[in-house]
C-alpha cells in the first residue's frame, strides 16, 4: 500500500525531540516540541487508506521544562499510551483511552535525573495489553518500567555504561519479548532481552560502534544496524544464535552516516533502514529494505 504525502505539522519552534509514529487501528503521531516560551507534547491521528487525512493538532500536556525525548504506542486493548521525560527527573505517562480525544498524566518516577547531553525514553506495546517503557538517565543507565494493563511498575535497571547522546540505544517487541540492543561508553554493540524478566547483558562487537537500530523479524528473528569504521553493519540473530557481522549494504558509498532509525518489527518480509549522511546541513537521507 502506498501513501499520499501530507504535512504533519509545523515545526519551527526549534528543539523538537522528533516524531514518533505508531501503525495501530490508525496511524498515531506524536512529538515533543519547544515553542515559546513552553515545550509541548503535541498529537495527531490519521485513518489508514491511500490518502492520510490528520486530524486537527492537539497539545496533550505542556511544560516550562524541556523534554528529554518521547513516545508513543497503541496497546493490544487499543489503549494509547505517550511516553515522556521531562528535565530533569519526572517520568510521565500520557494515557487516552477514547483514542487520543482526551489524555491522563500519569507520574511514573520522579528522580531519573535527565541531562543535555544523555537521554531518550522509548515505549513499546507487548501482549495482553502490557507496555514496556525504557528511559535513559544522565548516570547512563537503561532503566525499564512495566505496564501490566493496569498499572505501572517500578523501576528496574536493564543497563549500566551506557554512551552519551541520544541515541545510544533501540528497542522493538515481539508478544511479551523485548530486546534492546545499545552502544555502551567504550563504543561496544551489546544485547539484553526481557522475557518475564531481564536476562543477561551480551556484547555482541567490541569497540568502535554507534548509532544502533534493532528490526524484529519472523520466527525469532532480529536484525541489529549499527556504525562502524564509517559504514553501516548488520548482525543477524538466526532465531538460535548470533551470525557474524556483514555489511549491511554492500556497493553503497557512505558519507558518515549517522542516526540509524528502523520500523522496529518486520512488515511483508522487508526490514526497512532510514539514516543520515554527511556532516553538514544540508544532510541527505538514506532509506533501504531487506528481504528477510
Amino acid at each position: 500500500m502506498s501513501y499520499e504525502g501530507a504535512a504533519l505539522w509545523d515545526a519551527t519552534g526549534g528543539y523538537g525531540e522528533g516524531t514518533d509514529l505508531e501503525v495501530g487501528s490508525k496511524l498515531y503521531a506524536f512529538m515533543p516540541i519547544y515553542v515559546p516560551t513552553l515545550y509541548y507534547a503535541w498529537f495527531k491521528k490519521s485513518v489508514l487508506g491511500t490518502t492520510l487525512s490528520w486530524s486537527a493538532l492537539k497539545t496533550i500536556t505542556s511544560y516550562s521544562t524541556l523534554f528529554i525525548g518521547g513516545g508513543i504506542v497503541q496497546t493490544t486493548t487499543s489503549k494509547l499510551i505517550a511516553a515522556i521525560h521531562v528535565y530533569s527527573k519526572n517520568v510521565y505517562a500520557l494515557t487516552s483511552d477514547d483514542d487520543g480525544l482526551n489524555w491522563t498524566t500519569t507520574l511514573i518516577d520522579n528522580n531519573q535525573t535527565a541531562s543535555l547531553t544523555i537521554g531518550g525514553v522509548a515505549i513499546l506495546g507487548m501482549a495482553g495489553g502490557k507496555a514496556m517503557m525504557l528511559v535513559l538517565n544522565s548516570s547512563a543507565a537503561l532503566v525499564s518500567y512495566l505496564f501490566d494493563g493496569s498499572s505501572w511498575g517500578s523501576a528496574v535497571t536493564v543497563a549500566t555504561g551506557l554512551a552519551s547522546g541520544y541515541s545510544s540505544f533501540s528497542v522493538t517487541s515481539v508478544g511479551d519479548i523485548v530486546d534492546v540492543l545499545f552502544i555502551d561508553s567504550s563504543g561496544n554493540l551489546k544485547h539484553v532481552r526481557y522475557s518475564g524478566s531481564w536476562g543477561s547483558v551480551t556484547t555482541l562487537v567490541p569497540g568502535g560502534c554507534s548509532h544502533p537500530s534493532i528490526v524484529a523479524g519472523s520466527s525469532g528473528r532480529l536484525y541489529a544496524f549499527y556504525v562502524r569504521a564509517g559504514t553501516i553493519k548488520l548482525m543477524k540473530f538466526s532465531g538460535t544464535e548470533w551470525l557474524a557481522e556483514k555489511e549491511a549494504f554492500s556497493g553503497h558509498t557512505y558519507n558518515n552516516p549517522t542516526y540509524l532509525s528502523s520500523n522496529r518489527n518486520g512488515q511483508q518480509g522487508k526490514v526497512c533502514l532510514a539514516w543520515t549522511e554527511k556532516t553538514a546541513s544540508p544532510y541527505d537521507v538514506w532509506a533501504c529494505n531487506l528481504e528477510e
